[in-house]
């Protein structure tokens, strides 16, 4: 199977690359990044600006799956405009080149930020946590915006062009140094997400299981991939009160227990996050 992953070089990317080889899959990396010599054999890797179609069509030609996760990773890193626009135009030119090449599966990172952004311009508000892929959504910046139109995309194209696609809503990607710094102890704050999180080795895997699973054609599936468990010192319902006041808590908020709901994706493509810091 061979499977184009971009944003190679990004930090899920490498970790992604690394999980699908692990399974034995034929991969390209892709990434903006120039060539470099140690990087391995030709072929393996090529450096690709995602904003020219004509790129994008060399390097998914023959692709069996994209794991598409080039973008201005953040707000403000760069002007807003620019965000949003290059990461729009790179995600239509991803599934406009996979759907003109018959490439069956686009896996692309969207966020929780269409849910949960870090920098609210007008207050964060749920209507009943834990969220879920079925919550109303509210992006307020370039980013989620970005994001969300992402999604859109990934649904003109599955409906009318016939390829299935995954987009996961991840929360905060945590490597493994990162990790070793859990459970956060702070003073709650309502802009962070909902203090969601996954291992970077769990968000690599679910990559690879939502490239592969079995699908339907036509079909677009949105996921949220997190951890069972929150990275906020705090139990879950007492944070949601604070924080939250006016949501519906629902039964399964326990304990530590993560405000973001992974259960769709155990379901459809069997992902449980196996790296957590509160083991069951």
């Amino acid at each position: 199977m061979k499977i184009v992953v971009t944003g190679a070089r990004g930090k899920l990317g490498t970790a992604a690359v690394a999980y699908a080889r692990q399974q034995g899959a034929d991969v390209l990396e892709v990434d903006l990044v120039p060539y470099r010599i140690g990087d391995g054999p030709l072929g393996q890797y090529i450096s690709a600006d995602l904003s020219d179609l004509g790129q994008v069509y060399d390097v998914l030609d023959g692709a069996d799956a994209v794991i598409h996760l080039a973008a201005i990773v953040s707000q403000r890193l760069v002007p807003s405009a620019r965000t949003f626009q290059a990461n729009t135009a790179i995600t239509w030119n991803i599934f406009e080149a996979a759907a003109r090449l018959n490439v069956p599966r686009v896996v692309s990172a969207s966020s929780i930020q269409v849910n949960s952004t870090v920098t609210p311009r007008t207050p964060l508000r749920y209507e009943y946590l834990p969220l879920d892929e079925d919550h109303p959504v509210s992006p307020q910046d370039d980013y989620g915006m970005s994001k969300w139109v992402g999604e859109h995309l990934a649904t003109m194209f599955t409906h009318h062009w016939g390829l299935s696609a995954v987009s996961f809503r991840f929360p905060w990607i945590a490597t493994e140094d990162e990790f070793r710094e859990l459970p956060l102890r702070e003073e709650p704050r309502p802009e962070a997400a909902l203090y969601a999180y996954v291992h970077i080795q769990d968000a690599a895997r679910a990559c690879y299981l939502a490239a592969t699973a079995t699908l339907p054609p036509r079909s677009h599936t949105v996921l949220f991939a997190a951890a069972p468990d929150s990275y906020l010192d705090m139990p879950a319902r007492e944070y949601a009160q604070i924080a939250f006041p006016e949501a519906v808590i629902r039964p399964e908020l326990t304990g530590y227990s993560s405000l973001v709901s992974s259960a769709r994706a155990a379901t459809i493509i069997g992902f449980r996050a196996e790296r957590v810091l509160r083991p069951n």
